[in-house]
């Protein structure tokens, strides 16, 4: 027996009339596209990707804000703020494009690194055991490919005087060992004897003929190409190999080189690329002439370094070729970087200021050097 919940009386259902009208389904129906299932309109202002930021080490914070306070980077180089280091390159780039102009012969760049990518870098160089990066940002110098070079029309500068061109060679290898690597012909030379006169380029054919004999064979057509009186010359000519050291006497044959009187005086006597090169080479050894003789960018790591800032070289010919192949598949299986060294950026402000002030002096050398270095290979 059912009841309603609505009853009249106390009468049964069946005898009741309904309570409401039969149900019926709702049919469904097409809707506009925007009210089902569909994204809300979004306006143009709202981004539509977003940026994870990283929050960056507190050392590294206060060696930037350092930088800036001791007063050699500008604030108003810094196009746009998003984070400390991207204000600290911004700002160096700016200090290093002030000091430079562009380079012909040099080439090589400079790169800011923190300490972390700094130790994935020497982590497998030799000797990287012994440098443990503690600074929070370093300066990284790095030679990206090798620039080579032949000396352009070296009996003009013989003509002109036979001292110039060892005077030139000379005073660039100084200039290299204060600033970066600028390879010289004596190095192709020295690398030819390590491999195959015992490591002494100043041997005679008769003592090195009779290890070339057991070497490459009886016959002189197997091994003359090896022998000193062929090869020499052809690696680097007697006035270009500056360091000359008979290995046995241990004593070294320096080239004569020109004073910066002498030079000056060449280049008010003569003409042209002669002319000027004197001028150069008598700036660029005036500037050699400081006492401190302390490295110009301090480097405190420098790995094993494939490639050079520029390379000179005597002739283009098939020796030079093997030596520069022989060294680049050597690098290739060993541990060979194309960094040539890291710099840890100083923190107090003392510091800061005397290490911009040795890094100016280093650029200003390396500019003179460029222009030494591009009058040489002028053809």
């Amino acid at each position: 027996m059912l009841f309603d919940s609505r009853t009249y009386g106390d009468g049964f259902a069946e005898n009741a009339p309904a309570s409401r009208e039969p149900r019926r389904d709702p049919v469904t129906r097409r809707k506009p596209s925007a009210d089902f299932l569909t994204l809300p309109q979004v306006v143009s202002s709202v981004p539509s990707m977003g940026h994870v930021s990283f929050q960056t080490e507190r050392s590294l914070c206060d060696l930037v804000a350092a930088q800036f306070s001791a007063g050699v980077l500008a604030a108003r180089d810094v196009q746009s703020y998003g984070s400390a280091p991207q204000a600290m390159a911004q700002a160096f780039t700016a200090w290093l494009r002030r000091q430079q102009k562009q380079w012909q012969a040099l080439h090589f760049q400079f790169l800011l690194y923190g300490r972390e990518a700094v130790e994935e870098i020497v982590e497998y160089q030799d000797h990287g055991d012994d440098f443990e990066p503690d600074a929070p940002l370093y300066l990284a110098v790095e030679f990206p490919d090798d620039n080579v070079f032949a000396i352009g029309n070296v009996d003009e500068l013989r003509m002109a005087d036979p001292r110039l061109v060892p005077t030139a060679l000379r005073l660039i290898a100084i200039a290299s060992g204060w600033t970066v690597n600028v390879r010289l012909p004596h190095e192709f030379l020295e690398d030819f004897a390590c491999w195959y006169w015992d490591g002494d380029p100043t041997v005679t054919d008769a003592e090195v003929v009779k290890e070339l004999r057991r070497s490459y064979g009886r016959k002189k057509i197997d091994y003359q190409r090896y022998l000193p009186s062929v090869a020499a010359d052809q690696l680097c000519p007697v006035d270009m190999d500056i360091f000359r050291t008979r290995q046995k006497e241990r004593r070294q044959r320096p080239q004569p080189k020109l004073s910066i009187a002498a030079l000056r005086r060449l280049h008010r006597t003569t003409g042209g690329r002669v002319s000027r090169l004197a001028l150069e080479l008598a700036e660029l050894s005036r500037l050699l002439c400081d006492r401190d003789t302390k490295q110009a960018f301090g480097f405190r790591f420098m790995p094993e370094c494939v490639y050079a800032a520029c390379t000179l070289i005597a002739h283009d010919n098939d020796y030079i070729g093997q030596i520069l192949d022989d060294r680049y598949n050597y690098a290739a299986q060993g541990s060979a970087t194309t960094y040539y060294g890291f710099i840890p950026f100083a923190n107090e402000p003392e510091a800061i200021r005397k290490q911009y002030a040795r890094w100016t002096k280093g650029i200003r050398l390396l500019s003179q050097l460029d222009r030494v270095l591009a009058l040489l290979i002028k053809p």
